[in-house]
């Protein structure tokens, strides 16, 4: 599967390992770069847990939210996590549907003990939304199940806020799109994986930075990123936004501005 259709020669994610805290800080969170980081989950509980099997069993009573991927089609349903898991183990090569079911689940909201089977990397300890009464309820915390072929549409994070995902199982594609691009990303209706050029011509100018993610390592997608995601395989994998003292001015700043406009 060719990433896109440009002229232009896309990038590589920066992969690194055991990387420490001092390092991210200066050479990823305040350029506000993408990285892919590997050697810091391995001693998560949720490595050897959070396999199907396991999470029907101990959670399958539990609700969570499943959508189509493809834009324009994201019928939204409500199920159960154990009715869910049966869908995505039924979605083998020979047995799977052209636009499958995705599965975001918002956990913390009705199994908050999942939070011990992790804990949060060192690079990303802080997170300002606790104290944000309108990001605290909305909780910015998931688990994503989904089978081969899930996708997330282009876009970028809520609130401008920064993110990071931790793959548990499978293999993901990235694709992510400098905050400076965002005049060709049609306000992200193109299909970055497989771009259609005729109905979308300025997107040829952007230029993008793609890697894959393997169970184990975590992505980083800085405050502003477009950014599209393609589940190669089967994959489970959680993931957290958060404001910190690195991207503040980026997402906090202008979130305080435009609650200070609607009230005035």
């Amino acid at each position: 599967m060719a990433l896109t259709q440009h002229s232009i020669t896309p990038q590589k994610i920066d992969r690194r390992e055991n990387l420490s805290y001092k390092e991210f800080i200066t050479e990823y969170a305040t350029p506000r770069k993408p990285v892919i980081l590997s050697g810091n989950i391995k001693s998560w509980s949720a490595m050897d847990k959070w396999t199907p099997a396991y999470l029907q069993e101990k959670y399958g009573s539990a609700a969570v939210t499943i959508h189509h991927c493809t834009p324009g089609d994201r019928d939204i349903y409500e199920t159960t996590l154990g009715e869910y898991i049966d869908y995505y183990l039924s979605q083998t090569d020979e047995n799977a549907e052209e636009d499958p079911w995705y599965c975001d689940w918002s956990f913390v909201k009705n199994c908050p003990e999942l939070l011990k089977y992790y804990e949060n990397p060192v690079y990303f300890k802080e997170n300002w939304t606790r104290f944000i009464p309108k990001l605290r309820t909305n909780d910015l915390r998931w688990v994503f199940i989904g089978p081969k072929n899930t996708w997330t549409p282009l876009h970028c994070d809520f609130a401008n806020t920064s993110a990071w995902n931790a793959l548990l199982a499978g293999e993901k594609k990235w694709v992510f799109y400098s905050p400076e691009q965002t005049p060709y990303m049609y306000k992200g209706k193109v299909d970055a994986f497989n771009p259609n050029l005729k109905e979308f011509p300025e997107f040829s100018k952007s230029i993008p930075m793609y890697g894959t993610q393997r169970a184990g390592d975590i992505v980083y997608t800085p405050s502003g990123w477009w950014h599209q995601v393609r589940n190669e395989t089967h994959t489970i994998c959680v993931s957290e936004n958060f404001i910190d003292k690195t991207n503040y001015k980026y997402s906090l700043v202008p979130y305080i501005k435009q609650i200070i406009k609607a009230s005035i």
